[in-house]
């Protein structure tokens, strides 16, 4: 899409807003029905050798200091208090849509067959 050879695609946020202050010839659309969160997940594993240095990091990624290294690499930060990087409409304008872990878990499939099907493959 970056390149112009596509219409339209799915794709995370941050990739199309950043392409286009570099001069592609894209924009990202946030439905006004609504966007799922996409997350940067982190965890401290059961087996972790240094779980004290693991609950460290994990406070380092969620303090404001993180969240503004998430924020220079051009994603949206989770910290409220934080500008979202250029190109990034203000938050309190991207609508999310409602996550309920065990419906989506039970329509996995079934959501699974609709993607295709609407994204033809």
């Amino acid at each position: 899409m970056a390149g112009g050879e596509k219409l339209c695609g799915f794709v995370v946020d941050f990739l199309p807003i950043r392409e286009k202050l570099n001069g592609a010839p894209v924009a990202f659309v946030f439905p006004r029905e609504g966007v799922s969160a996409v997350t940067e997940p982190a965890a401290i594993l059961s087996t972790a050798q240094n779980p004290e240095a693991a609950k460290a990091f994990i406070d380092f990624l969620l303090s404001p200091e993180g969240q503004q290294l998430a924020a220079d690499q051009g994603y949206l930060p989770a910290h409220p208090d934080l500008t979202p990087p250029e190109g990034f409409p203000p938050r309190d304008e991207i609508r999310l849509i409602a996550f309920d872990p065990a419906t989506a878990l039970e329509n996995d499939q079934a959501n699974k067959e609709r993607f295709v099907e609407i994204s033809g493959g």
